[in-house]
Order: structure tokens, then sequence, then C-alpha cells
């Protein structure tokens, strides 16, 4: 299943060709007001269409073939901006030696200095139905994270997947802006990791999940909540990152889930959950807003209370891998994805970048796709 892998074990590059499998690196940015933005670079996202069921069809595609960008923007708790990108493998260069890489016109990195981490990207986002791209830069640097030593496990023994937090607990800033049309900046708590798995995410044992991160005054508390194949209990993990970027796992975590629930597309989760860590209250989320209601994904806004009853705010997701990528549901996925090269659904500017100018660009893109 998932298990912990310490930051000074990069990423091995074989995951790019090792069938079905993934490697991805995910930034979120979270104010004070509710607004956000969510950024994942990846080779093989396992969300993109057709990738899983090539898997379980038994001609499962290399990461390096399917490389994408993903980009959410909320403005207080509503989705205001939405790209995901996908790439032809030779618009994409993964820097040998580093973790830098470059999309098209795009530039991601993420670097380890003298114990501090900086991640930077810069983006050109071309957009269909105008010939103005959207343009964002993401800026963070600080202490990187780090455990003291080697941590309890969780999630099985299976460790296929590997999860590595690499920054938090600091202050990012981004902007966005489509040419002289749409603009808008944010500065927040900023939470940064990537995962990688030679193995198709669906093959991992894993039934669901529930992921979250929550900025405390003190440092981050970040909860990983695993349920394998047939267990009505899962395996829970909380941990604890300062501002320095010393991480450490809570002992003996339970928790308690309230209120489940059932959303549109057949999404299964719960409105709050209460953590304690050896019996002593540790942590309790609720959702605030629900940011994205997909067949397989959900994301949240989080509101959270310390023991001491402070209260603070972050990003959350629930995950059931045997359900992305479904005949059935591939064609909802599908018209939010912007391929570069090749054909794309007739309405995805409905789908695709700011909110604001949405049927301009649809009218356009539908009226004269050449210019797309």
């Amino acid at each position: 299943m998932i298990h912990y892998a310490p930051p000074d074990a990069p990423l091995d590059r074989a995951l790019l060709d090792a069938p079905g499998g993934f490697a991805w690196w995910y930034v979120d940015l979270v104010d004070d007001q509710g607004s956000g933005l969510v950024l994942i670079w990846s080779f093989g996202l396992p969300f993109l269409p057709g990738y899983a069921g090539a898997a379980r069809e038994g001609h499962a595609q290399a990461p390096r073939s399917r490389p994408s960008i993903n980009l959410a923007l909320y403005t207080r708790g509503r989705p205001d901006c939405y790209v995901l990108q996908e790439y032809a493998p030779d618009q994409v260069v993964w820097e040998p030696g580093t973790e830098r890489c470059v999309f098209g016109d795009s530039v991601l990195e993420t670097a380890e200095r003298d114990g501090i981490r900086e991640v930077r990207a810069d983006l050109v986002l071309p957009l269909p139905g105008t010939d103005t791209p959207l343009e964002a830069r993401l800026l963070a640097a600080g202490p990187a994270c780090r455990a003291g030593g080697p941590l309890p496990g969780f999630g099985g023994a299976d460790r296929a997947h590997a999860w590595t937090p690499l920054l938090t607990a600091c202050t990012g800033s981004a902007s966005l802006r489509v040419g002289n049309t749409w603009a808008t900046r944010l500065e927040g708590r900023l939470y940064h990791d990537r995962n990688g798995s030679a193995r198709p995410l669906h093959d991992l044992g894993i039934d669901h999940w529930i992921w979250g991160r929550v900025a405390a005054p003190d440092g981050e508390r970040v909860v990983y909540l695993v349920w394998g194949h047939g267990e009505d209990t899962p395996a829970a993990a909380g941990f604890e990152v300062d501002a320095d970027g010393g991480l450490r796992q809570v002992p003996e975590l339970e928790v308690e889930l309230e209120g489940p629930r059932r959303h549109l597309y057949g999404m299964r989760d719960w409105r709050a959950l209460t953590l304690n860590s050896a019996g002593a209250p540790w942590l309790r989320l609720s959702t605030a807003h629900l940011l994205d209601n997909g067949p397989f994904y959900l994301r949240y806004l989080l509101d959270a209370e310390l023991p001491d009853r402070t209260r603070c705010r972050g990003i959350g997701e629930a995950v059931r891998p045997d359900r992305v990528d479904l005949v059935n549901l591939r064609p909802f996925v599908r018209m939010r994805v912007h391929r570069l090269r090749g054909l794309n659904e007739p309405l995805l500017p409905l789908f695709t970048g700011p909110r604001r100018g949405r049927l301009g660009r649809l009218w356009t893109h539908v009226v004269h796709p050449e210019a797309s």
C-alpha cells in the first residue's frame, strides 16, 4: 500500500518505464479566507482517461507516455479556475540528476540546498478557444521536511507506493493571469510532497483512502487513512511537521468517523473525523467546502480543531482507485482533459481555464476549432 519514503531517496527515474506506474509532485496553498491552489505535475497520472483501463486490460502504458499538469484554483471555497493538460512525450523533459521538469513552455522544479527546499513553477498553459495562455507563477521556500529516524509503517505490509512530504509549514505565493482580461494573486500556507510507484494505483490493494493536511500555528498536521479491500477499519497514520521541518509520526492513532454520506457520482465519505493519539485528542477534521466532486475523487477545503480549541484550515481528498477510469465514467473525465496534441471534446472550454470567459472561449472553440 502506502509508505513514507525519506526525501534523500529521490524518485527513481526507472518509474518512467514501469508499466502502469506513476510519479507525481503535488503542491497546495491555502490562505486565511478559504482560497487556495492545487498544482500537480506528473508522469502517468492515474486519473487520465484510458491509463488505468489499459493496465486492467493487460497492455499497461509507460508513465513517460502520459505526462500532464493539473492546476486548480479555489476562491473562498468555490472552484475558480481548472486546467488538466496532457502533453506529448516529446514536449516534456525530466532533467537528469534533478527534480526539474519542463512541460512545453512551463518549468517546474523542487530542490533542496543546505537544508532549505525551494519549489518553483513558471507555467504557460494554452487554453482552448483563445490564443492567450494562462500564465502562472508559484514560489515557496523553507526548511526541508525530514524525519529524525525511521517511521513506523502504515497502510499494510506492501510498500509499493512511496509518499514523501518535502516542504510544509511555510508561506507560499502564487499569481495567475490570462493576458489583460483576468488576474489573481494569493499567499498562504503551502504543502508539498511527491508520490511514486512502479505498479498501477488500482493494483496496490487499496480500496480507498482519505488524506488531509492542515496548517496549525506550530506546524503542520497530516493525516492518512487507508482501507484495504474488504476492510471496515482503516490503517490510520498521523504526522506532525514543526517549523524547522522536523517530521514525526504520532503514536497509537485512532479515528472516529462521523456522518457517513454519498455524493452525486457515487463517492462515499464522512462529514467529520476525530483523531486521538494514545487516547488523547489530537485533531478533529470537518468539511468546510467540497471543492471537487467526481466519480472516483473528492477534494475538500478542511476546517480543523486542535485540542486547545485552536481552529485552522487545510486541504483534503478521498480516492477510490477501483473507480478510476471505469468505461461508463470515462466521458465525464475526458471533458476536462486538454490534450495539446490530438482531439479534444467540443465542450472542453466549459471545464478549462478561469470561470470568467468560458462561454466566449467555448464559442470560439466550436466555431473556429482551428484557433484552439
